[in-house]
């Protein structure tokens, strides 16, 4: 319902991905297929909306949108920070870069990309974690 979250979210209203919105109701979530939807009016803004939009983890939302970042890190934590890791494998999903409001050019892009597994490097090693050399 805040006019000024419905500004910043229309920056990232764009054709080429869903951007699956909920927001939560009695009787369980309302939700719509896709961002446009939503700011047209399918979701009435009674309480916070999620969206499904891939925002580079070192990038910070222009308020007062915010990103799951800290849940992130939160699920980090309880998956590599323990005394024995549960999983192996971490991903960085990067493909959104393009459609994002002030997309970067080529050059850009690179380093956008670069920030975030920097971001992720420290973030992993913040927990502990350390390099492996493979010969």
């Amino acid at each position: 319902a805040d006019p000024a979250a419905r500004a910043a979210l229309a920056a990232f209203a764009e054709r080429r991905f869903l951007h699956q919105t909920r927001q939560a109701a009695p009787g369980g979530p309302s939700a719509v297929d896709d961002l446009p939807e939503a700011l047209g009016g399918a979701l009435n803004g009674d309480a916070a909306w999620r969206i499904h939009y891939h925002v580079p983890v070192q990038r910070d939302l222009p308020p007062p949108l915010r990103s799951t970042r800290p849940e992130l890190v939160a699920a980090l934590t309880t998956l590599l920070g323990g005394p024995t890791a549960l999983t192996d494998h971490v991903e960085v999903e990067t493909y959104t870069w393009p459609v994002l409001p002030g997309a970067p050019d080529g050059g850009g892009l690179v380093d956008g990309i670069a920030g975030e597994l920097a971001w992720t490097r420290s973030a992993l090693t913040a927990l502990g974690l350390t390099e492996e050399s493979t010969p």
